[in-house]
């Protein structure tokens, strides 16, 4: 799902959450392209992750991605 406002399309995108039968995650890459996309958006910007909070396969740290953190101007909530 794309970037929206709309909290319909945001309830239906969850409901259609599909989880992988392998455990391979990105979840560091996936956070450091989600802040690089929403850096040219205007206005409150939040971050939801739902994870386990286990990263396998990511190209970045988590050291690399908490210090992209620092200089976001988005929110971060966390569930894991």
């Amino acid at each position: 799902m794309d970037f929206t406002q709309n909290k319909d399309e945001v309830i239906q995108g969850l409901y259609h959450l599909y989880f992988p039968g392998f455990s391979e995650s990105n979840v560091f890459d996936a956070l450091l392209e989600t802040v690089d996309r929403l850096k040219d958006v205007k206005g409150k910007k939040s971050i939801v992750l739902l994870a386990s909070g286990v990263d396998t396969f990511s190209k970045h740290t988590l050291d690399q991605t908490m210090k992209h953190f620092g200089k976001a101007t988005s929110r971060f909530f966390v569930s894991a």
